[in-house]
């Protein structure tokens, strides 16, 4: 299933930040566990290649992302052979590097001129960031004005909003910070409890 698919199917994508490198495996079993095989990771110190690397591998049926803001990133994922790159904003540094790995590259944008420029390049998957800039009818408008778009909805700013973000017109899904829990009975609880809401059809 291609990428955007994905995203429609499950309709919510776990964003994650770690700060020890131990932490990536479990909680991406936890993330599984929960129903929910897919996130994006937020590059810190603790993402390394090679633990980014035993991730993808250990995990094939998750697709795995990370959260570029930098070339370097983008790097990084290249290297792992992560599923995507999204960026909360549009980078042509990063999306040369994809280009040129093939690698599905999900930038973001805040207003309709900013994704009419994304779809000259080709992009047909954008994020609307950030969150608490766009009020829902403003991305109902913008949903309406690009039909064949698939818009995800950067809820990192604004977590609480994620659900709703997710069902709205238009909308394939919505990036949360506030799946994933110290807590890996939590993180496992709060995936079974968003994937129930949001109708998952697998």
């Amino acid at each position: 299933m291609e990428l955007s698919g994905m995203i429609s199917q499950y309709r919510i994508v776990a964003l994650a930040k770690f700060s020890k490198e131990e932490q990536l495996l479990p909680t991406l079993g936890a993330l599984c566990s929960g129903g929910l095989p897919l996130v994006c990771v937020c590059p810190t110190a603790a993402v390394t290649k090679k633990g980014l690397t035993l991730a993808v591998n250990t995990f094939p049926d998750t697709v795995i992302g990370i959260r570029a803001t930098s070339a370097d990133h983008a790097e990084l994922a290249c290297k792992c052979g992560v599923s995507f790159v999204c960026s909360p904003f549009f980078e042509k540094s990063i999306y040369d590097i994809c280009s040129q790995n093939d690698i599905s590259y999900i930038p973001g944008a805040l207003t309709p001129s900013e994704v009419s420029s994304l779809l000259s390049l080709g992009l047909r998957t954008v994020i609307l960031s950030p969150s608490r800039m766009i009020p829902d009818e403003a991305i109902s408008y913008c949903a309406s004005l690009f039909p064949g778009v698939n818009f995800l909805i950067d809820c990192s700013d604004d977590p609480d909003r994620a659900v709703k973000a997710a069902a709205l017109p238009g909308v394939i899904g919505a990036l949360s910070p506030d799946i994933i829990s110290s807590s890996l009975d939590k993180t496992v609880a709060n995936c079974i409890d968003l994937v129930g809401k949001l109708g998952n059809k697998q």
